[in-house]
């Protein structure tokens, strides 16, 4: 398509020139022009139609691929319990902490969050509930029930 949309402006820049240099002794300048017009009437065709059919390609991709608003709630899986409730006590630490003033980085893993976790909830179990996530998230291995029930207690601050 690039190969033939150089030759059409080759001929086209051509054929003019060539017009210009029968009409009078003015052929370069008219080539330089017919080369600018043609080169702008290409572009503007080309913008013409390609806007349309690349809107009607961004029409057709799935709505997951398109960049929509933040989503409020963290992503829990919901099909397999033992993992949904993994992550729920994960992310209920992490709306604690953010309760009481922790400033998250975007970028930072479970584990490179956990030291900083750890200054804004003391006493709770923050390294044996980022271990349930990782092991949940990255291995998709869900903990045990009873665990799972400490880590909650210790995180709500119980007995």
């Amino acid at each position: 398509m690039v190969d033939g949309a150089i030759g059409v402006v080759l001929a086209g820049g051509f054929i003019i020139g060539s017009i210009g240099a029968a009409i009078g002794g003015h052929g370069l300048n008219l080539l330089a022009a017919g080369w600018i017009y043609l080169t702008n009437f290409l572009v503007w065709l080309l913008t013409l139609l390609l806007v349309p059919v690349l809107q009607f390609i961004a029409d057709l991709l799935p709505e997951w691929i398109l960049p929509g608003e933040a989503v409020a709630t963290p992503r829990i899986p919901l099909d397999q319990p033992s993992i949904t409730k993994v992550y729920a006590l994960y992310f209920d630490m992490l709306t604690t902490a953010y309760d009481r003033g922790h400033a998250f980085q975007a970028a930072a893993t479970p584990r490179e969050r956990q030291t900083s976790l750890q200054q804004f909830l003391p006493g709770a179990p923050v390294a044996g509930i980022t271990t349930a996530f990782n092991a949940a998230c990255y291995g998709n291995i869900a903990a045990e029930m009873g665990l799972l029930s400490e880590l909650r207690v210790g995180l709500e601050g119980g007995p």
